[in-house]
């Protein structure tokens, strides 16, 4: 009876590649039941995903929100993408990846930008 392991199936077919000899082997090979015992076999070991905790993107985006919230409450909202900037980063940077940056980082401020108005101002609208 064939082996039942995946790892033993690739193993076969290695061997039979490099000896150059299909015919004896492929009789005993049923290419479905190959299949349908590795999958019945990954879907039974497959673990339950527990929750993870937050990433560290939304970590950084609610540390941005904050830094714009408070930007948007002292009122010095002349050149906000400046204060936004990471300069240990940013200086590292040739010019095109310079230009990606303040261009990815002036959408996160425009999209920030709206959530704070969209929270802040529903506490006056009536």
């Amino acid at each position: 009876m064939p082996s039942k392991n995946i790892c033993d199936w690739a193993k076969r077919a290695k061997m039979r590649m490099m000896k150059n000899d299909y015919e004896n082997e492929a009789r005993g090979i049923d290419n479905c039941e190959c299949l349908a015992t590795f999958l019945s076999h990954h879907q039974k070991s497959e673990k339950k995903k527990e929750p993870s905790p937050p990433s560290t993107y939304a970590q950084n985006e609610e540390m941005m929100y904050k830094k714009v919230c408070e930007i948007l409450d002292s009122g010095n909202v002349a050149n906000p993408v400046s204060l936004l900037i990471d300069h240990e980063i940013f200086n590292s940077l040739d010019r095109e990846a310079k230009q990606f940056y303040i261009y990815n980082l002036t959408q996160k401020f425009n999209y920030l930008k709206n959530r704070y108005f969209k929270t802040h101002l529903s506490k006056y609208i009536i």
